[in-house]
């Protein structure tokens, strides 16, 4: 029996049974009515999956994380190195909880790149709630000197579900270096 079939059948015997509670007069059965409904139709998406591999019905969609609010900070230069913390507030728009699971990047120097790595993520985002991440990277600028402006590009990756995203991300900013 497919998901769709099991959900009306499902619906249709609590309507049923709603519309049996309502013909008493009982407040009692009013009440125990509005719970039955409430508790079966909010859950019904979790509780159903589509097929036997566990995978979630199309009761609700699953969306990409949003990512606001970047902020470069702590920027500090020396002959040889930049280090700078690149601040993220990454919001979860989802019903489900989104695993942060690491970033890769790679900074570029005046479009020369200098270096690129990967980063393990450590933070679990509840269903719509948001997260301040920060990220301290440092880059080899030797042969570099003056203002010149430093670019991270990259892509944060997160799991939602079964579902892996990739969000992408590109920022530059202005820096001396001596």
């Amino acid at each position: 029996m497919s998901s769709e079939l099991r959900i009306n059948s499902v619906r249709k015997r609590i309507v049923d049974e709603h519309e049996e509670l309502l013909h008493h007069e009982s407040a009692k059965g009013i009440l125990l009515a509005t719970a039955i409904i409430l508790a079966t139709f909010g859950t019904a998406a979790v509780l159903m999956p589509e097929d036997p591999t566990g995978d979630f019905s199309a009761e609700f969609e699953i969306t990409n994380m949003e990512i606001e609010n970047v902020h470069i900070r702590g920027v500090e230069a020396s002959q040889n190195e930049l280090s700078f913390v690149q601040d993220y507030e990454i919001t979860n728009p989802n019903l489900l909880e989104a695993e942060f699971v690491g970033a890769s990047y790679r900074v570029e120097v005046d479009g020369e790149p200098v270096t690129e790595s990967f980063v393990e993520g450590t933070s679990v985002i509840d269903s719509g709630q948001n997260e301040m991440v920060a990220f301290e990277h440092s880059a080899p600028v030797e042969g570099f000197e003056g203002f010149e402006e430093v670019t991270v590009e990259g892509k944060k990756v997160f799991e939602v579900g079964n579902r892996e995203f990739e969000k992408h991300y590109r920022h530059s900013f202005t820096t001396f270096l001596p």
